[in-house]
C-alpha cells in the first residue's frame, strides 16, 4: 500500500451523517471506493456484463442507474491488492419493492 492510499485508509469512515440531505439533493449516500484503480477496473466489466432475462439483453452499463455503479465501485474498491484482502467485507443494501 502506498503512503497515499495509507493515508486514505486511515480517514475512510463508511458513516454518512448528512444522508437525509444527499437523499433530498439527489446526491448517492454510497461510500466513495478506497482503491480507486481497483474499483475502475471493476466497473469496466461489470458494465460489460448481460442482463439475459431483460428484453434485447442490455449490458448492465446501459441498464444500470447511477447508485448501481456507486455501489460496485464501494464493494470492489475496497480490495486491497497489494496485500490481498478486503477492507471491507460486508455490505447492507436495503432497497424497496417495486410496485406494480
Amino acid at each position: 500500500m502506498t503512503p497515499e492510499q495509507e493515508d486514505i485508509v486511515l480517514d475512510w469512515v463508511t458513516s454518512c451523517k448528512d444522508w437525509s440531505e444527499r437523499l433530498k439533493d439527489g446526491r448517492t449516500i454510497i461510500p466513495p471506493p478506497i482503491f480507486a484503480e481497483e474499483a475502475q477496473y471493476a466497473l469496466s466489466i461489470f458494465k460489460e456484463l448481460k442482463i439475459v432475462d431483460a428484453p434485447g439483453s442490455p449490458s448492465f452499463g446501459e441498464a444500470s442507474a447511477q447508485w448501481v455503479f456507486d455501489l460496485v465501485a464501494s464493494i470492489f474498491g475496497a480490495y486491497d491488492r497489494a496485500n490481498n484482502r478486503r477492507l471491507i467485507i460486508e455490505w447492507f443494501v436495503c432497497l424497496p419493492k417495486k410496485k406494480e
